[in-house]
């Protein structure tokens, strides 16, 4: 999971990187396609961006905050 910021004046952009392999991006598809929200917990990258933009958030609270993400693959 990798995941950065770029902090410009009071915005900030959080980056994240999905699949980077042809594996990988199977993995993602079939574990996005077999998810439910009434019925499972979220994908552990999910609770990982969520943890993440918390933690950024809380250092700058004032803060603008995107989000984008990208597949290598």
């Amino acid at each position: 999971f990798l995941r950065n910021f770029l902090l410009i004046g009071t915005e900030i952009v959080i980056a994240f990187r999905g699949s980077n392999s042809p594996i990988d991006d199977m993995v993602d598809w079939a574990t996005n396609a077999a998810w439910s929200p009434d019925t499972q917990d979220p994908p552990y990258q999910l609770l990982d961006a969520w943890n993440y933009y918390q933690l950024v958030k809380a250092e700058n609270p004032t803060a603008t905050i995107s989000f984008t993400a990208h597949s290598v693959m």
